[in-house]
């Protein structure tokens, strides 16, 4: 059951946002801002989901599990600077 969750939350991550890539064995997604982050962070404690927590690096908040077919998964919730940069 935990294991069916897991992978069914983690489905919605990756297929939810406007930007998301498979990087070699790593999918990256791209959150809409913090607050989306902290919902998934909610979302994945409420499916018992192991995770890293927040971490805030120059380009902005990243959360990271593994999905069931241990594929990385990582959470990105971009600065808007780094997203103008990124993107234009």
């Amino acid at each position: 059951m935990i294991r069916s969750q897991h992978r069914a939350c983690l489905q919605r991550a990756t297929h939810c946002c406007d930007h998301s890539a498979m990087i070699g064995t790593q999918a990256l997604t791209d959150v809409d801002g913090i607050d989306a982050l902290h919902s998934w962070e909610t979302t994945l404690d409420a499916s018992n989901v192991v995770r890293s927590p927040i971490v805030e690096s120059p380009f902005g908040w990243h959360l990271n599990v593994r999905a069931p077919d241990n594929i990385a998964v990582e959470l990105l919730a971009m600065k808007p600077e780094a997203s103008a940069a990124l993107y234009g």
